[in-house]
């Protein structure tokens, strides 16, 4: 038996009985990486290139076997982008849209028990899905904002609304505060234990716009912070 068929039995699908709700979910995301894989791709297509950078652990053997997966079971698609890209990119269908909601309660589940800390997240996507999942709205902080993340690999505006908050790829309209830098820094600065005020204006992380709400920004995430800040 060849390596590649070895690795496709090893992570194949597992069947479980479909008058079982929850083993009928698991038909189409219990494999292993698949629902990282679904993380990965909820905020806009991604070359293989950009699946393997965010996953690390991930072969790429493995990752071309799941994304076969995926798109027999109707949750990824495959799309050529025109000229000058003329890339194939990966990206939800409707069908792996619904999975958002479901990947935010995991990663809330997963804070709340300790088995994931948000400050050390290593991806865009798992950034931007922390925001979401760990939003806290404050009775005396602001209702209203737009917060602009840049990092290298993905560009998001965090829109605080009456209390609740989502996330936009493909937004132009002016932001109230922009922060710049890589994800760790950007993922420390929100859920870590680090003050704010002495790390603005470093190279490796910068901001612009309205400096009261970057620094009230963790406050929205204060119960999930891993320690007090000092100021």
């Amino acid at each position: 038996m060849s390596d590649y068929l070895k690795e496709a039995y090893r992570l194949g699908p597992r069947q479980y009985d479909g008058s079982c709700p929850v083993g009928s979910a698991l038909n189409l995301l219990g494999d292993r990486w698949t629902l990282s894989l679904l993380k990965e791709l909820q905020f806009g297509g991604r070359r293989f290139s950009d699946l393997k950078g965010s996953l690390p652990g991930l072969s790429a053997r493995a990752l071309s076997l799941r994304l076969g997966q995926l798109e027999e079971r109707g949750l990824v698609t495959q799309t050529r982008l025109s000229s000058p890209a003329s890339v194939n990119v990966y990206q939800l269908t409707d069908r792996g849209m619904r999975t958002r909601a479901l990947i935010v309660e995991l990663v809330r589940w997963a804070v709340v028990t300790g088995a994931f800390d948000p400050s050390v997240s290593s991806s865009g996507s798992s950034l931007a899905v922390s925001l979401l999942a760990l939003f806290q709205p404050g009775e005396h902080q602001r209702q209203h904002a737009r917060i602009r993340f840049v990092s290298p690999e993905l560009k998001f505006v965090l829109h605080i609304s009456e209390g609740t908050a989502t996330i936009s790829t493909d937004d132009q309209e002016p932001s109230d505060a922009e922060i710049i830098g890589p994800v760790a820094a950007l993922a420390s600065y929100v859920f870590g234990d680090f003050g704010p005020v002495p790390k603005f204006g470093q190279k490796w992380f910068n901001c612009t716009g309205d400096r009261q709400l970057i620094e009230n920004l963790p406050l929205w995430f204060a119960r999930f912070n891993r320690s007090p800040r000092s100021d």
